[in-house]
């Protein structure tokens, strides 16, 4: 014996599990993509905010690299669970294939009031417009209302 479905019922059971499934891939895209594409709104302001101090003044833009990102975003999370800003002490060793390597970190209330501190600060502005960095990634936390930052600098090797 062979039962009918309704098409009205089938139609409905077929668009629920499109639907499952299209956010499914939405996030597992999400999470493969990582980190770049899974950029914070905080990391892209930063990026974008110091691409245009270098391209303002005609300094090629910085690339983002996601393992310059994994480090930056630990670092970030390291300040931010600590609650105390300090340089990397093992920046070199956890960055791979450089040639030049540097590290702003900061925090504040929000990534533009950082950002405006580093164009403040002679060494933070100095790693941000130095010509010989060509990629960068950047780690921000917000823990309690405050913005943790690792800015991580970088010309390969190669």
């Amino acid at each position: 014996m062979t039962t009918a479905v309704p098409t009205q019922f089938a139609n409905r059971a077929l668009a629920a599990l499109t639907a499952t499934m299209l956010v499914l891939a939405a996030l597992v895209t999400g999470v493969i993509t990582a980190p770049t594409a899974g950029a914070s709104t905080v990391e892209n302001t930063f990026a974008a905010k110091l691409n245009h101090a270098r391209t303002h003044r005609g300094i090629p833009a910085l690339h983002l690299r996601p393992g310059l990102v994994k480090v930056a975003r630990a670092q970030a999370l390291r300040m931010a669970t600590q609650d105390r800003l300090y340089h990397n002490p093992n920046l070199v060793s956890d960055v791979k294939n450089w040639r030049i390597v540097g590290e702003n970190v900061g925090y504040g209330p929000t990534a533009k009031i950082v950002h405006r501190a580093f164009m403040h600060s002679p060494e933070h502005k100095a790693n941000i417009l130095d010509r010989d960095y060509t990629q960068v990634g950047i780690g921000a936390v917000t823990v309690n209302g405050r913005v943790w930052v690792a800015e991580v600098f970088r010309r390969p090797m190669k």
